[in-house]
């Protein structure tokens, strides 16, 4: 099963690591719930983290000063998704 795995801010997803955490929690439910219902690993796509120069910036901005970088808590959310990859033990490998 090939699929996403990360909501990038500068993609317009939340900016609130709260906010954005219930809605990964969401996306990776669903995601587990099929791989496991259809005994399937899982190999995901992590484009999201830097196919356009807005969600480049955001992934690797970690300035505290919001007027050089919008998300500070942009590293802790990519941990978070990788975290989840890891813990899945579905999780073949990210492209």
């Amino acid at each position: 099963m090939t699929t996403g795995f990360y909501f990038n801010p500068g993609d317009r997803a939340p900016r609130d690591f709260a906010a954005w955490k219930a809605g990964m929690d969401q996306l990776h439910s669903a995601i587990s719930r099929v791989a496991q219902e259809n005994d399937l690993g899982i190999y995901l796509t992590g484009d999201d983290i830097a196919r356009t120069k807005n969600e480049l910036f955001d992934s690797v901005c970690d300035s505290p000063d919001p007027a050089v970088c919008p998300q500070p808590t942009s590293q802790a959310k990519i941990r978070y998704a990788l975290d989840w990859a890891k813990n899945s033990r579905r999780v073949i490998g990210i492209e």
